[in-house]
């Protein structure tokens, strides 16, 4: 994963040209990246066979976001500061589209599957909080704007675009208020620090199920909230 970040960062400052240039610029980049971060050869040979496969759609994708953008920017590096909170969030975004109005939108590659609407609505947040960011200024030689959606791009066997609309539930100053108010809230000494507070499937393991010794206990234990002494 951590590679072809770095092959489509480096490919989106690629110059615009044809798309048989643009597909050997993309496969020149891949090899000097596999050459410097990927020492087998036979897993060099297999992430270079998935590349090849989907070179095509990630260069008409390419094409095809550049004719609707001002400029764009990869790895970007941001903080933000949340009022009184006194707390900074800190972050990366993989792509963020200057668009030809002055709107903006934030990609983030997936080498794994695309969360669904409600999954990024409850769980998988990341991209709703760099909006928050991108929103206030907050990225490295991103000039503030408003942001008209978030997209993940999947670059797996079956590659493919989905975007969400910054409207409704997931309207950036929603997102923030949400973000501030959950902060707020375990900053004070009275707030508990579940173990297991939002599960998406009870199935999954909790990172923290061993200091909470779960498994001495379950989800249908009644809770009886008290001071750690």
């Amino acid at each position: 994963g951590t590679v072809f970040h770095a092959i489509l960062a480096e490919f989106a400052n690629t110059a615009l040209a044809d798309s048989a240039a643009m597909r050997q610029r993309l496969m020149d980049i891949a090899e000097e990246e596999f050459r410097k971060a990927v020492p087998w050869p036979a897993v060099r040979s297999h992430w270079r066979g998935h590349l090849e496969q989907i070179s095509d759609w990630l260069v008409s994708e390419e094409i095809a976001r550049r004719a609707e953008t001002e400029r764009g920017d990869a790895e970007v590096r941001g903080k933000l500061q949340l009022g009184a909170t006194g707390l900074t969030i800190s972050g990366k975004a993989d792509r963020i589209d200057r668009l030809l109005n002055g709107e903006l939108v934030i990609h983030d590659y997936k080498t794994g599957s695309i969360p669904s609407a409600p999954q990024i609505l409850h769980f998988d947040r990341q991209l709703l909080i760099e909006a928050v960011m991108a929103e206030e200024g907050a990225f490295e030689n991103v000039p503030a704007a408003p942001v008209r959606s978030v997209a993940h791009i999947s670059i797996g066997r079956s590659p493919k675009r989905k975007a969400i609309k910054l409207e409704g539930e997931f309207k950036t100053a929603t997102v923030h208020a949400e973000l501030t108010e959950l902060l707020e809230k375990f900053q004070r000494p009275e707030t508990g620090y579940i173990s297991r507070r939002a599960m998406e499937k009870v199935r999954f393991q909790g990172d923290y199920d061993h200091l909470a010794r779960f498994g001495e206990w379950d989800a249908s234990a009644t809770t009886r909230p008290g001071p750690v002494e």
